[in-house]
């Protein structure tokens, strides 16, 4: 019988790591893992997760409880929010914030 070669992907091994490094530290065990940026858009990701961490995994919605402008495009704001967490979350920096 002939063994097949699977192709390994560098950042499902990458991704894999993490996973572990973080699941090794922490100081209480997690209850959950919320997913935001771009790779939160990649559906195999989320399911990848859920089949390693053995976790809930959420896409984080950081517009979930801001009052939206009629004039945003509601689809395409939600569509892109976890990719936006970052410069939304920047947006609402003072100056005490910063270092």
């Amino acid at each position: 019988m002939q063994i097949a070669e699977l192709p390994i992907n560098p950042r499902a091994v990458t991704w894999n790591r993490r996973v572990e490094a973080v699941l090794m530290v922490a100081e209480e065990p997690l209850s959950r893992i919320v997913l935001t940026g771009g790779s939160a858009l990649v559906p195999a990701l989320r399911q990848a997760l859920v089949a390693r961490s053995r976790l809930p995994v959420t896409v984080l919605e950081p517009f979930a409880r801001v009052q939206i402008d009629a004039r945003v495009e509601l689809a395409a704001l939600r569509a892109n929010a976890p990719a936006a967490a970052v410069a939304f979350g920047l947006a609402l920096r003072t100056e005490d914030d910063a270092p």
